[in-house]
């Protein structure tokens, strides 16, 4: 009897989740972790329930959403200019590939988001009055520039990610 009322507990602040979890990572904007597990928690809860993009567009979503979008073509990557092979570098790149991954779990996020299959509201007219198309243009151009080498740092392969942006917003 204790497991069910713990049970009816949790079922209850399902409704609010998104709406915690997205004040969550608006309060720490340059924690990884908090942002990556935020963004697998509004995945999974969106994939249980569709309507609830609504709801995290509604409580600000897509704002965050592009925020963390930013935040991974601004932080981390101008140590990727340091001297290729150096200890420091190397520390660099690994936090540069968590980022990485962070862009690639925005970007899919987003692009479920933009499937009018999951919201009635116009949700691609929403993200381009929010910047959306702009930042992911921006992403798009910085990871362009750091696979060709041509920002002057070391040459890195960022296919997976440009290709999963690309298909995500073409």
């Amino acid at each position: 009897s204790s497991d069910l009322k713990q049970l009816e507990d949790n079922y209850s602040i399902l409704p609010s989740l998104p709406v915690i979890v997205l004040r969550g990572m608006e309060s720490h904007p340059e924690h990884l972790a908090v942002l990556q597990y935020g963004l697998l928690v509004l995945t999974k809860l969106c994939q249980h329930d569709t309507e609830q993009y609504e709801v995290t567009v509604s409580e600000g979503g897509l704002t965050t959403l592009l925020n963390v979008v930013k935040m991974t073509t601004t932080n981390t990557y101008s140590a990727l200019s340091l001297e290729e092979g150096s200890a420091t570098q190397q520390q660099y790149q690994s936090v540069a590939d968590k980022y990485d991954c962070l862009a690639q779990m925005a970007c899919q996020f987003l692009k479920d988001l933009s499937r009018p299959t999951n919201s009635s509201m116009d949700i691609l007219r929403i993200v381009a009055l929010k910047g959306g198309t702009q930042t992911v243009l921006r992403l798009l151009d910085h990871y362009t520039k750091e696979r060709d080498g041509t920002d002057g740092g070391p040459s890195y392969k960022y296919d997976s990610v440009v290709n999963k942006i690309g298909r995500a917003h073409v």
